[in-house]
């Protein structure tokens, strides 16, 4: 029998989520889906929602993390990705509270630094700009903690970050 990515990723993410959210944080993130059959808001309804700007990632973390997270959770007939579900929304959220150590976002921007050299080095591309099995092949060397090999090892620190903060994300949503 084999476990689907996102199988494990429920099962791995499951006792980070609880310790992760705070309660209500699901609604904050969440993006608001209009009603079925709702042709135009109600005279009484708040105004649209501004578009989201990062508090912490640049924009090119943002395309990044977007990739990369769809790659982590994406979409199946069962639920949109984790950037449908708001997730990119919720890491940059705990990226830039003033509770995360600055040794957190050093890594974060390191991380991203050297997955964007590794796809350089290996694709001679951005990470984002990469097919998908390009990117595939490097996250077979990544998602594997017990497996990494030591000129890895960085990214696959990184790596279980990202998945971490993503699955928590997603599963904390209303699509998850």
């Amino acid at each position: 029998m084999t476990v689907s990515r996102r199988t494990a990723l429920k099962v791995l993410g499951a006792a980070s989520v609880a310790a992760v959210v705070p309660p209500g944080l699901d609604a904050a993130v969440a993006p608001a889906a209009p009603a079925p059959g709702a042709d135009a808001p109600a005279a009484d309804a708040p105004p649209p929602a501004k578009p989201w700007k990062p508090a912490f990632l640049t924009a090119a973390e943002v395309r990044t993390l977007r990739v990369l997270a769809d790659d982590i959770i994406p979409r199946d007939a069962r639920s949109g990705s984790a950037t449908e579900s708001g997730a990119i929304e919720f890491v940059d959220f705990h990226l830039a509270v003033p509770e995360t150590p600055e040794s957190t976002r050093v890594q974060w921007r390191g991380g991203f630094r050297w997955l964007d050299a590794e796809a350089r080095r290996r694709f001679g591309r951005r990470y984002a700009a990469l097919a998908e099995a390009e990117r595939h092949a490097i996250l077979d060397d990544l998602a594997w903690p017990d497996k990494v090999k030591p000129e890895h090892r960085a990214g696959g620190a990184f790596f279980v970050r990202v998945r971490d903060l993503v699955a928590a994300g997603f599963f904390s949503s209303a699509m998850g």
